[in-house]
């Protein structure tokens, strides 16, 4: 029988539930879902089927990361696909660990379509984002840091800088920076 075409499917019998063909998935590295066909009624329940929406956000920003290594693009590119990584995982944290942590402090044991638990998804989730972390520090520091040097972009910590280029830095702050940090009443 051949997966995907509802040709396909064979006719439901009277003494058998109907059969759906089912397409392998990986939604998560190291999650297999390659599952037998199942009768409709079970495969609606299998929690196999179902894909986290915290670790599918998480695949997802995984996915721009490597975009980040990928030495195709040129390195600004590389570098605003850091920055878009880096703004993503902040609104995750704002908005889904957030979430996350009321429900396990409301203690909350309710399982998501795939089975797991709010304390379950965010020790997934922590797990999970302490590796896609440290690639991107990996990335930055010994991927992306290099190839800006190479081509004179130097970064440099405040202590670093002589007191010509700290007066300059404060004046670009207190005029291009600060009034755009500061609320207008």
């Amino acid at each position: 029988m051949g997966v995907g075409r509802l040709a396909d499917v064979p006719e439901p019998t009277p003494a058998s539930p109907p059969v759906v063909p089912w397409t392998p998935v990986v939604a998560s590295p190291g999650v297999a879902r390659r599952r037998p066909d199942l009768p409709v009624d079970e495969l609606a329940r299998d929690p196999d089927r179902f894909v986290n929406r915290e670790l599918s956000w998480l695949d997802f920003d995984a996915r721009v990361l490597a975009l980040a290594s990928d030495e195709r693009f040129g390195l600004l590119e590389r570098a605003k696909f850091l920055a878009i990584f880096a703004t993503n995982l902040d609104e995750f944290f704002q908005v889904r660990v957030a979430g996350l942590k009321d429900q396990v402090a409301a203690k909350l044991t309710t399982p998501t379509a795939d089975g797991r638990t709010p304390a379950e998804q965010l020790a997934v989730v922590l797990e999970r984002v302490r590796a896609l972390s440290d690639e991107a520090s990996s990335v930055f520091l010994d991927q992306v840091v290099p190839a800006l040097a190479a081509e004179g972009v130097v970064l440099s910590s405040w202590d670093d800088l002589d007191e010509d280029d700290r007066k300059h830095l404060g004046q670009e702050f207190e005029t291009r920076i600060f009034p755009v940090l500061t609320p207008l009443a």
